[in-house]
């Protein structure tokens, strides 16, 4: 039953619609990576979505990402830092298309490859306290103004 649940929620969020992704269903994956103790099944759905053909897609999943880097269990980032290049490969594509929505999947997808990077370097005891916002990678790489820096 938990795999379902996991798989729907992702399926709602991953749609082409151009709407926000409803938090209900953001916070039944972060409660599933608590549940599980990682992040491996949210990543066994992902890695089959069309990241590369949607942008809407990528940038929900980026968008979804960020929350369960933040938000989710400490081993989430460990589990996601096997996909890091995935993710930054994806931004290399749609930073080279230039389509509607490709901009801001490049530059959010730059954004979570540096934060995996960076967080992998750290180590594990600092990322579970890390709680950097959306804008203040920069910030974070170069001296972290995070509690725990």
């Amino acid at each position: 039953m938990f795999h379902f649940f996991q798989l729907q929620s992702i399926s709602k969020i991953a749609t082409t619609a151009e709407v926000p992704p409803k938090e209900k269903y953001v916070r039944n994956i972060i409660l599933g990576t608590h549940k599980e103790g990682g992040a491996t099944t949210f990543w066994s759905y992902v890695v089959n979505l069309p990241l590369s053909s949607q942008s809407m897609v990528s940038w929900k999943i980026c968008y979804l990402l960020h929350k369960v880097l933040r938000e989710g269990h400490k081993n989430v980032v460990t589990d996601s830092h096997r996909h890091s290049r995935a993710i930054r490969d994806m931004g290399v594509l749609w930073g080279n298309l230039h389509d509607r929505y490709g901009h801001i999947v490049a530059l959010s997808a730059k954004y979570l490859h540096l934060k995996m990077e960076f967080h992998a370097k750290v180590g594990l005891s600092s990322v579970s306290l890390c709680r950097c916002k959306w804008p203040l990678l920069p910030l974070c790489v170069s001296g972290c103004t995070c509690a725990n820096a």
